[in-house]
Formats: C-alpha cells, sequence, structure tokens
C-alpha cells in the first residue's frame, strides 16, 4: 500500500484478517480506538488504493460458476482427506484408497458441459496465427509435481527426448513436492513413505542438459510436503536448489527471501508468487522459515467464499505491478487428489484472483490433469467472432487481457504405480507484445510425458515423452488399454484432443471425455 508505512500496513491488515490479540476489555477500546485512527489516516492518505482491495468481479456468463452449485458426493468421491483431521482420514481410509484407485471422472452436467464451450474456443484460439517473427517473445513453460522417486544416485531421470523438449523454453516452472534433506532418510519405497516426502538431490540434477546447463528456471516450494521434515527440511532444500542455480518462490527465510520472485529473460520482467492450501496438520516454525498460504483456500472452505481472504495475494500483485513486472503467475497448491474436474468454487475462486491481476494460474495438487480455461477480461477477445465462455471485468485497470486458468497438470515425475497418476503434462506458452505495446500471449501448447515406473529394457525408472514411450516401451503388458485409454481421455480434456465419432449419422462430429473413459 503506497502512503503507508510498514508498520501501518501490518496494524491494517491485521484489523482486516482477525489476528489481534487483546488481553481484556479496556484494552480491546484502545485499540480499537487506535486502529480507526489509523484507518482515517490511510483513507486520508490513500483512499484510491483502498477502494482497489480485492475485487468482487462481474461476468457475463450467468451459468457458470456462478449460479451452479456443488455436487453431492459419494462416500467414495467425498473422501477428501485436504485439511482434515487425523481422526477423519482413519475413518475413511477405505474409502479413500477406492478413491486413488478408481479416480473420480465426474462434475455436474453444468460444469461438464461448461468446458465442452472451453475446447471449442481453444480450438478457435489455436487456428489464429499471431506473427510474431520479428518480436521478442518469451517461451515460457510449465510442469506439474516433481515427487519423490527413492533414486540414489544417477542423471538419467529424465530421457533424452524430454530434455530437448525442455531445452525450447526459455523459463521453465514447476511444484517441487519433496523435501531434499541430508539430515534426514530418504524412503525406499512408497510403502515406506508414511506421508514424508524426501529425495537426494538427483531429482534436481538431473534437469541438466548435455552440456550442464539446468532446465529448471524457477519451483514452487509451497505445497503440503513444505515442512515435512520441519525447518531443517526446507532449509536444506533451498541449499540445494541455491547451489545448483534454481529459483524458488513459496518459502523461505524472514527478511532474507521475498514472498515472491523475479525472473528476468529476453526484456520481460515475470513475477511468480506460490502458495498452498496447508501442511498436512503441521505448523510453520514461527522464526526461521515461512511459507506461503491463503487462508480459506483449504479444500473444506472452498465453499464458503466469506473465508477466502486474498489481501496478501492482492498486495503482492500490487508489488509487481509497481515493480513494473510484465507478466503475473500465482502458482497454487489447491484442489483434490485425483479428480479430473476443479470444485465450482475453484473455479469461483479462480476469477477473483484473475481480477486481482494474475495473468497466469498454474495448480498443483491433485496429480491428475484438469481441464483448462482463458478468460477474456475487459472486454479483450482473442477471436473477434467469438466470445470466450469466460467474460470478467475487474476494477484495477481497463486494460484489456486475456487470462490463463491451468487447474492442474498432474505429476512431472513419480513412481506412482496408477497409470494416470504416471502420465504428465507440460504447457508451454509465448509471451510477447503486440501492436499496442501491450502483454499478450500465444495459445498453449500441450506436450504429454510418461513415468516409466516400471524398469523395462531401459534399465531405470525413468521420465519421457509419450511419443518416446509408444515409439520404444509400448510393448506387451507395459502399455495398457487402461493408459492409453486415460491418455485419451486427457487430452480430450483438456487439450481438446478428442477423438472423431466414425458414424455419418452422428448430429457431432467429436467424443467427449466422459464417453471415451465411460464416466456416466
Amino acid at each position: 500500500m503506497t502512503g503507508t508505512t510498514p508498520f501501518e500496513r501490518e496494524k491494517f491488515q491485521g484489523f482486516l484478517t482477525g489476528k489481534l490479540k487483546l488481553k481484556n476489555v479496556t484494552l480491546i477500546f484502545v485499540q480499537i480506538r487506535k486502529i480507526l485512527g489509523l484507518f482515517l489516516l490511510i483513507w486520508s492518505c490513500s483512499s484510491s488504493i483502498l477502494q482497489r482491495g480485492p475485487a468482487r468481479i462481474t461476468t457475463k456468463n450467468s451459468s457458470f460458476p456462478d449460479s451452479v452449485e456443488e455436487e453431492k458426493l459419494s462416500l467414495v468421491d467425498g473422501a477428501r482427506v485436504e485439511g482434515q483431521s487425523v481422526a477423519w482420514v482413519a475413518r475413511n481410509i477405505p474409502f479413500y484408497l477406492t478413491k486413488f484407485k478408481n479416480k473420480k471422472y465426474s462434475s455436474t452436467p453444468e460444469e461438464i458441459q461448461y468446458f465442452a464451450e472451453q475446447r471449442k474456443h481453444l480450438n478457435l484460439v489455436r487456428s489464429l496465427k499471431n506473427d510474431t517473427k520479428k518480436l521478442p517473445i518469451l517461451d515460457l513453460g510449465f510442469g506439474g509435481d516433481i515427487m519423490w522417486t527413492g533414486k540414489e544416485s544417477g542423471s538419467d531421470q529424465l530421457s533424452v527426448g524430454l530434455k530437448e523438449h525442455l531445452s525450447r523454453y526459455d523459463l521453465f516452472l514447476a511444484n517441487l513436492e519433496t523435501m531434499i534433506s541430508h539430515q534426514f532418510p530418504v524412503p525406499g519405497t512408497l510403502i515406506t513413505i508414511r506421508s514424508k516426502m524426501n529425495s537426494y538431490p538427483n531429482i534436481v540434477d538431473s534437469f541438466r542438459n548435455e552440456n550442464g546447463k539446468m532446465l529448471l528456471s524457477g519451483l514452487s516450494l509451497a505445497n503440503n510436503h513444505s515442512i515435512d521434515y520441519g525447518s531443517e527440511g526446507l532449509l536444506d532444500t533451498i541449499a540445494v536448489l541455491k547451489s545448483r542455480g534454481i529459483s524458488y518462490s513459496g518459502a523461505g527465510v524472514p527478511n532474507k527471501d521475498s514472498k515472491w520472485l523475479v525472473l528476468e529473460k529476453n526484456g520481460f520482467r515475470i513475477g511468480y508468487y506460490a502458495a498452498t492450501y496447508g501442511f498436512n496438520g503441521n505448523e510453520v516454525p514461527a522464526t526461521d522459515i515461512f511459507v506461503n498460504t491463503l487462508s480459506g483456500i483449504v479444500p473444506d472452505q472452498f465453499a464458503r467464499q466469506s473465508a477466502w481472504n486474498l489481501e496478501e495475494l492482492f498486495f503482492v500483485l500490487e508489488e509487481m505491478k509497481a515493480a513494473k513486472i510484465d507478466f503475473k503467475i500465482v502458482s497454487l497448491h489447491w484442489g483434490h487428489e485425483y479428480e479430473y474436474y476443479p470444485t465450482i468454487a475453484q473455479a469461483k475462486l479462480a476469477r477473483e484472483i484473475v481480477a486481482l491481476g494474475a495473468d497466469v494460474i498454474v495448480g498443483s495438487h491433485p496429480h491428475v490433469q484438469q481441464p483448462i480455461e482463458i478468460c477474456e477480461v475487459n472486454g479483450y477477445r482473442s477471436v473477434k467472432s467469438q466470445a470466450s465462455p469466460c467474460q470478467l471485468k475487474d476494477s484495477h485497470s481497463q486494460i484489456p487481457r486475456k487470462a490463463l486458468i491451468i487447474y492442474s497438470l498432474g505429476n512431472f515425475i513419480t513412481v506412482h504405480p496408477s497409470p494416470g497418476l504416471q502420465l504428465g503434462l507440460n504447457l508451454g506458452i509465448s509471451i510477447f507484445r503486440n501492436a499496442e505495446s501491450a502483454i499478450d500471449w500465444q495459445e498453449p501448447k500441450f506436450e504429454w510425458i510418461k513415468n516409466l515406473t516400471i524398469p523395462s529394457r531401459r534399465g531405470v525408472h525413468q521420465t519421457m515423452l509419450w511419443s518416446e514411450y509408444l515409439s520404444a516401451d509400448c510393448v506387451s503388458a507395459e502399455c495398457t488399454d487402461e493408459e492409453t485409454r486415460i491418455h485419451s481421455y486427457v487430452r480430450c480434456l483438456v487439450e481438446a484432443a478428442c477423438p472423431s465419432i466414425k458414424s455419418s449419422q452422428a448430429s457431432r462430429e467429436f467424443l467427449t471425455p466422459e464417453e471415451i473413459i465411460g464416466a456416466n
């Protein structure tokens, strides 16, 4: 906030979040009088900023998500452990394991129809070709969750083809969902993990290409495993990343690390802020580390819009604007595991964040892919003849722009035995300045990834391009009907690459994702 001191800002935020600790009635009145005085001072100095607090947005789409209710869930689909107590998890573990095995492919009819409309719009956007050959561009890539592997040595976790693919990006960002600490044991198998993740340094060393260049530009450290091993584990992880030239966001050392990260490349300034819903019931040590959290995005609180507290995110995006950041990225660890659609409340929250100024929201935690959204803000049109199903207007800026919401990319590196969890997705966009010198971006590009978790003739657990898997390893029992069907499903769901209907009598041209997977 401009026009206020850090002390005033801290007091103001404390007032808004209800965290002032008062001991008795007399002190309550004294504090209220001080706060009211401070509020009037701030109002007189910077009323315009206060009026531009976290905005309530308006959308021209009246059906989704505003007038759609959350679906009623079965015991299995409702086995959502995020934010729950240990006792609740213990009671519901059979349902959770069933959900892990079968996944959740369904959603409300309204949400399914909405994302079908988004896929149509994505295909229209893809048909456009902006001439950017003579313009400075920035190729920006996003990956999913880099999980524990238990692999002790070697730099062959990533295939040659995957490294060549990553080399095409100017900047590449992902979520590091494991600690890298020499002070604690690295689990040898999935059975010995016990919900705590720790890996050897080679999990990031494997991202070096043949010339020794590190292909990871920045990692989110804000997720539910950030403090599995307390401050020691997180500080060790940060030291490993620093020694390898990898930037990080979402966690750090107070008064030393920033809440958000600046990345500069090709004349563009990129802002990167990461936050999580929580830490599996653990508490962050108050003095030596911090991890960004957003109040109210604990999944079981999503539906209660009054629980959302986007004050910190608002101030972060304002700081980015003051720092002349060209492109603002918000990484959120949110949602529910093993579900292929976001919740209705997530969609509402995502719109709030876009209205605050985010250009991209990239999500993690579900471990499977979810649909993407292209939202047009302040009258922007990707295709003049066809508006996006997501039309937003914010109170912070009159500049037309489009925003990308990536709810989940699934796993990047994993040793999970489930075919759906072995499938990953990298998504890339090209950022450029248009004829009006405003920042814009080209169509999303998709690259699918396969985690080979059972050693084949390669003799290793390896992460590779899906195309490499099909050409070299998709043989005998390794390539099952189930995994090829899941791949076809998510390509249709996310990328709009849906199989055509062969019958000439059909009233439409393509299958739906639900028809491919056989979901009701």
